[in-house]
C-alpha cells in the first residue's frame, strides 16, 4: 500500500498512513478517511445493510463502524487544513469525523481514464477482457446493493477505485445512498452535479 496517499472529494479526505501516522495509530492496509457528516451526506446511514451482503469487501470499500472526532484547533485539524489549502474544500466548517477504511487502491477510474487520454497508458485497462472484468465487478456490486433495496446515487469515476494488488475495482462513498422507499431522495435532490439523471438537467452546476 502506498503510504503517502492523499485523495480529496467534495466532502472527504483520504490519507495513507504516511500522511496521518504522526498523529494517530497506523493500521496495516488501512487508510484514514476524514469527512464532514451532514444530514444529506452521511456515509454511515446504510452501511449496516451493505455489510450484510455476502463477501461485500470484494465489491465495496467502506469505513469501519468506530471512529473519532477532531475539532477546530486540534493539531490534526490544522494539519489537514494546511495539507489541502490549495484545493477547493468545504468541509472545514465544524468538527470532522475520522475513521479507518480498507485500502481500495491509489487510482480511481477518473485517474485511469486520464492515464489513457493524456499519457496513452494502458497498463491497467489493457484490452477488452479487462474492460469486461471491470464492468462485471461494478454491475455485480450494484446488483447486490439493489437486492438490499439500497441505491448508491453517486456512481461516478471518482467513486470507483482500482486496487493494483488484487486487480479489482470497488465502489466507495455511500454518503448519498438511500434505502427503499427512498423518501430522503424524493424530498432532497442528491448526487454530484454533472452526473444527475436527465430529469435533473436544469440543476445549476457550480465551478466546484
Amino acid at each position: 500500500m502506498k503510504n503517502n496517499i492523499l485523495k480529496t472529494g467534495a466532502s472527504s479526505i483520504v490519507l495513507g498512513h504516511g500522511r496521518y501516522g504522526n498523529y494517530f495509530t497506523t493500521k496495516p492496509n488501512k487508510l484514514l478517511k476524514v469527512t464532514h457528516l451532514i444530514k444529506d451526506h452521511n456515509e454511515f446511514r446504510h452501511l449496516s445493510y451493505v455489510r450484510r451482503i455476502y463477501n461485500y469487501e470484494k465489491y465495496y470499500s467502506i469505513p469501519e463502524d468506530l471512529g473519532f472526532i477532531i475539532k477546530k484547533g486540534d493539531n490534526f485539524y490544522r494539519y489537514l487544513e494546511d495539507l489541502v489549502k490549495f484545493e477547493y474544500m468545504t468541509i472545514f466548517q465544524d468538527e470532522l469525523y475520522c475513521c479507518y477504511m480498507n485500502y481500495a487502491g491509489r487510482n480511481d477510474l477518473l485517474d485511469i481514464i486520464n492515464l489513457i487520454d493524456y499519457h496513452n497508458d494502458f497498463s491497467i485497462i489493457k484490452n477488452y477482457k479487462s474492460i469486461h472484468k471491470f464492468i462485471e465487478q461494478i454491475l455485480c456490486g450494484l446488483k447486490f446493493l439493489h437486492e438490499k433495496d439500497i441505491a448508491h446515487l453517486d456512481i461516478k469515476p471518482e467513486n470507483i477505485m482500482y486496487n493494483e494488488y488484487d486487480n479489482k475495482f470497488r465502489i466507495i462513498d455511500f454518503g448519498f445512498s438511500s434505502k427503499y422507499p427512498f423518501d430522503d431522495y424524493i424530498q432532497t435532490v442528491k448526487g454530484t452535479p454533472g452526473y444527475f439523471p436527465k430529469h435533473f438537467e436544469n440543476v445549476e452546476i457550480s465551478d466546484a
